[in-house]
């Protein structure tokens, strides 16, 4: 019997891309044969709400195998339009990470349950903007009715956004969640990229922004770290100075002593002019 092999166990390219290629096929299979035993349970449920149920948790475990359109279709025949409406969030999401994008918000559209909406809204916004589609995204987030939604939805375009290296899109982004929680979530993931960028001024006064002191304080020992690994130990010690928190000043205080001795014994090291 032939057995598969770890890749480059065969010699060569040609070997483990026929490895993969019988992975995928057995993965595939395996994705089969369980959807098909989830349709035979549908098929043996006559009770309605409890037909929507099976219907609703075979559309997520679809949609998580990236059977997109078989979770598509199983999430369409669920009668109740609220069932059918949460079934489809769990679509929404696999079509956006598939770059499907424009078929993600047609079936955000197609939802008749408004809070149903809004929930599949706001997970399609985020999805969208993860899969490097930022403006796409933010678009969508941008137009979720619900105030605490829609700025939740933003604080994970924000993430996006940054994983992205749209570091200038984030922080506009940031600045208008207006919810406190994301909101401040969002402004320290946008200045902890400036500082990483080497982006130090600004990314001190987009701290200023935040309102909730722990993490503001977990903001600046980020953007000490930042400052001291760029070389600029003026302003890491300024910024771990400004901790309020014993702990969290303490540790910045330990990253900044450590880098002003690293400078301090390559300075030794130079020639002398």
């Amino acid at each position: 019997m032939q057995r598969d092999v770890a890749p480059g166990a065969t010699g060569g390219e040609a070997g483990d891309l026929d490895f993969w290629r019988r992975r995928a096929e057995q993965e595939e299979t395996f994705k089969r044969t369980i959807l098909h035993a989830w349709e035979q349970q549908v098929e043996a449920v006559a009770d309605p709400a409890a037909k929507d149920r099976v219907l609703a948790a075979l559309a997520a475990a679809a949609a998580d195998a990236g059977a997109v359109d078989d979770a598509h279709q199983a999430a369409m025949q669920i009668v109740d339009a609220k069932t059918r409406g949460f079934a489809l969030g769990p679509v929404v999401q696999a079509l956006a990470r598939a770059g499907r994008i424009a078929e993600a918000k047609e079936a955000v559209a197609g939802i008749e349950d408004s809070g149903a909406r809004v929930e599949a809204q706001a997970e399609a916004a985020a999805a969208i903007a993860e899969s490097g589609a930022v403006d796409e995204g933010r678009l969508l987030a941008e137009a979720i009715e619900v105030q605490f939604l829609r700025s939740r939805a933003l604080e994970r375009v924000v993430a996006a956004a940054v994983r992205h290296g749209r570091i200038d899109t984030a922080r506009e982004i940031a600045e208008e969640i207006e919810d406190a929680d994301p909101h401040d979530l969002a402004e320290k993931q946008a200045a902890g990229a400036m500082a990483e960028a080497g982006r130090l001024a600004e990314a001190v006064e987009l701290l200023s922004g935040i309102g909730d002191p722990g993490l503001r304080d977990r903001g600046r020992l980020h953007v000490a770290m930042a400052s001291a690994l760029w070389g600029d130990l003026d302003t890491a010690d300024e910024v771990a100075g400004a901790i309020a928190g014993s702990a969290v000043r303490h540790q910045a205080g330990d990253i900044v002593a450590t880098a002003k001795a690293v400078a301090a014994n390559r300075a030794k090291q130079l020639p002398e002019a």
